[in-house]
């Protein structure tokens, strides 16, 4: 067999024996980086906005309240009670400044759930397709929100006196990956770490 056949006969071998093994580290490496993926996974997240409309002076003595009577304004207002002294300021009933603290969880509107009807706000507006004799969405693989829950906790200082705004901010969750209780206490700490300040888009990393 001439040299040359002989050199193409033994590259040829050599490429069909190292072939496997490397479509098997192709194929470790694939799974490898899945596993990295799902146990890393996209990371929760809440975002905080906030501005500041006035000064509020280190020391200020604040009178906080819920929005409402709610179980989880309750439970944000005693967080605020609780995480305030530590930043310096004083809580008290005489304060020149008001502290209120609101939380909004609203329900994902399921996409199999009977609707009244078209409107501003409704699925068509959305660009769904309605039934108006069914009462029902005619496509609902779509999705009417784009996340399950939207749960957010909102903050307003203002003046006793003028009773105008001196600092508002709010921190929203962006997926109902977190449970709300869980998320609140990230999320409330988080935004008063902006009071009297100004933030945009900041995020808050939340356990799932």
């Amino acid at each position: 067999m001439p040299a040359a056949s002989r050199t193409l006969v033994a590259l040829l071998f050599l490429a069909l024996a190292t072939a496997p093994a490397a479509a098997q580290e192709d194929i470790d490496g694939s799974d490898a980086a899945a596993d990295t993926g799902q146990e890393n996974g996209p990371a929760t997240l809440a975002v905080i906005e906030a501005v500041s409309y006035g000064t509020i002076p280190p020391g200020s003595r604040l009178v906080t309240q819920p929005e409402t009577q709610g179980e989880m304004d309750d439970a944000a207002w005693r967080l605020v009670n609780e995480d305030l002294p530590a930043r310096g300021y004083q809580i008290g009933s005489d304060g020149d400044l008001v502290l209120t603290v609101a939380t909004q969880l609203v329900e994902r509107l399921s996409t199999d759930q009977a609707n009244t009807g078209p409107g501003p706000n409704s699925a068509v507006a959305e660009g769904m397709q309605f039934s108006t004799a069914q009462q029902t969405l005619l496509n609902p693989r779509q999705p009417v929100n784009r996340s399950d829950r939207v749960f957010r906790v909102a903050v307003s200082i203002y003046d006793r006196t003028s009773g105008g705004f001196v600092w508002r901010g709010s921190a929203e969750r962006l997926d109902a990956e977190t449970e709300p209780s869980a998320a609140l206490r990230a999320m409330l700490p988080a935004l008063l770490d902006h009071i009297g300040e100004n933030a945009s888009g900041v995020a808050v990393p939340l356990q799932p």
